[in-house]
């Protein structure tokens, strides 16, 4: 009886304790989280692209610091592949944002799909993921290469140019270099004479992460259709660059997608985006069941906060996870047929501005830069 007494005098004092700390914000219970969810979006108009009957699939998209502080976004770039082959791509260079008309366009092989984009003060990435198998290049047998596009050298090329990869034979540093991903090598039998070794994942996701020189990567995604995302570093080693993605288990963080399709409907991840303010945007875009697209939502999450977060348990290990809010765009218009998120970015106004495939009604191009707001024309 008094070991019993005593038992549960230490269990009322430990739930004493647990009152005391979360009454101090100490301890903080994961509450469930309600998403907003946006709906009511306008999509505006902001930079055609070309027409161009061979370089049609509009891709990649980033907004470049220029000037003081943090956050000074001026410059804009924007990808256009090949659609049909996939092996080369237009990049569109714009060095003032607030004058679309200054404008240069170069040529770049090795960037796949060119649907992923990210940029820091030095340097341009392009995942070189390619859409179809049939595509792999014989150089990028796990489909993760990086491109390392160096922003220093666009201002000394012409418009129309051929960008220069680095040639590895003599050692010449050109316009971009091609990294293939590395991982830490865990075997301690070899991991002293080869710290590193090949990264095996595809990567078709990228975004610059807090800081130059580290990055968000798409690790993953769960059967529902959640997404799992891992860190990665440029790391210095032997001479070389070596982008290396981050294998342990507490770099990763799951992004819950509650979207729920309508019957027939399908879903496909596109580009993703963090804005150290803002948070992380992911996109989808949704085809109905006849095939037209003009749906997109973007899922939009606070990583490294407490919003929107708890845990989730996979094979006995607690990831972080994140309910994101719902940023939706569904065009009831009749102005698109098509009209495809591919890659976004915050520019130095705050202002939402994401590269789409846009086709009208009449099957004309309307791809292009467009920007999104809240009804009331204010930005996310």
């Amino acid at each position: 009886m008094i070991k019993m007494k005593r038992i549960i005098r230490n269990a009322v004092a430990w739930a004493l304790t647990v009152v005391s700390l979360l009454s101090i914000g100490l301890l903080k219970p994961f509450a469930t989280y309600t998403p907003t969810v946006y709906t009511n979006t306008v999509l505006s108009s902001f930079s055609s692209l070309p027409s161009d009957n061979t370089y049609t699939a509009v891709g990649g998209f980033a907004i470049g610091e220029k000037g003081s502080g943090a956050n000074r976004r001026n410059s804009m770039f924007s990808l256009v592949a090949n659609s049909s082959t996939e092996a080369s791509s237009k990049l569109y260079y714009y060095s003032n944002i607030s004058d679309l008309s200054i404008r240069k366009m170069f040529y770049i092989s090795y960037a796949g799909h060119a649907n992923s984009m990210t940029i820091d003060s030095h340097n341009i990435y392009v995942t070189g993921w390619v859409h179809e198998d049939e595509h792999l290049q014989s150089y990028n047998p796990y489909n993760n290469i990086i491109l390392m596009i160096r922003r220093t050298k666009l201002a000394q090329k012409n418009n129309g140019d051929t960008l220069l990869k680095d040639n590895l034979t003599t050692g010449v540093e050109n316009d971009f270099c091609v990294l293939h991903p590395m991982k830490r090598n865990n075997d301690p039998a070899t991991s002293g004479s080869q710290p590193y070794v090949s990264y095996t994942k595809a990567i078709n996701e990228i975004t610059v992460y807090g800081s130059n020189g580290h990055f968000l990567v798409h690790y993953g995604t769960l059967e529902d259709k959640s997404r799992i995302y891992t860190t990665a570093e440029l790391i210095e080693y032997n001479g070389k660059t070596l982008f290396v993605v981050s294998t342990k288990k507490s770099d990763r963080f799951i992004l819950k997608n509650e979207i729920s399709l309508s019957s027939g409907e399908t879903m496909s991840p596109q580009d993703m985006y963090y804005d150290n303010n803002k948070g992380l945007f992911q996109s989808f875009w949704i085809k109905n069941s006849s095939g037209v697209g003009n749906k997109n939502v973007i899922l939009w999450a606070k990583p490294g906060t407490d919003i929107g977060k708890d845990t989730q348990n996979i094979d006995g290990y607690d990831y972080t996870r994140y309910t994101p809010d719902r940023i939706v765009f569904d065009s009831l218009q009749s102005t698109y047929r098509k009209i495809e998120f591919e890659s976004l970015a915050i520019d130095l106004n705050g202002r939402m501005l994401i590269a789409c495939n846009a086709n009208y009604t009449n099957g004309s191009s309307a791809d292009g830069i467009f920007k999104l707001t809240k009804s009331n024309g204010s930005n996310f």
